[in-house]
């Protein structure tokens, strides 16, 4: 995965992520231990493309074949987490899940990457901008989703 530490204490990492709408609803995912909710997504491999990386993602955490329809965002995001620094350059994607999946009728559902849980649940869009969703950014964003990919340079606390 393309993430390395510089000086024990910045991180930089190249993130994939996805928006998945359905029913006025928004995926997200977090992890077992973490208070906060994100894109599901994750970081590209060294020569991989980034629709490669999220549609592996994907079928990695949730067994899901999706299909990526459009860039939304290109983000330079720039913020801390336990105790470090990160400079992270995210393309996000507008992601489209097969008709037949049975995860629309689940609220909520676990997933696993490399051993660890994750939580993903169908939030209402209207609920975004009331939760801890990071980078903050998308709790105005996903309600007006760019034609065209937009480029966000944003610092998070």
């Amino acid at each position: 995965m393309i993430s390395f530490t510089i000086d024990n204490k910045k991180r930089f990492n190249f993130r994939i992520a996805g928006v998945t709408l359905y029913d006025k609803k928004v995926l997200l995912h977090r992890m077992m231990k973490d208070d906060f909710w994100a894109l599901p997504g994750g970081r590209c491999e060294i020569l991989e493309d980034t629709k490669s990386a999220l549609v592996r993602e994907y079928k990695e955490e949730i067994n899901v074949d999706v299909t990526i329809e459009r860039a939304l965002f290109f983000v330079e995001n720039f913020f801390s987490f336990e105790n470090e620094q990160f400079h992270e350059i995210s393309v996000i994607y507008n992601v489209i899940f097969p008709k037949e999946t049975k995860m629309f009728s689940e609220e909520e559902f676990v997933g696993s990457e490399k051993g660890t849980d994750l939580i993903f649940r169908w939030f209402p869009l209207s609920q975004t901008k009331s939760i801890e969703l990071y980078p903050s950014f998308l709790k105005e964003k996903l309600h007006h989703l760019p034609e065209h990919m937009e480029h966000i340079i944003h610092y998070d606390e």
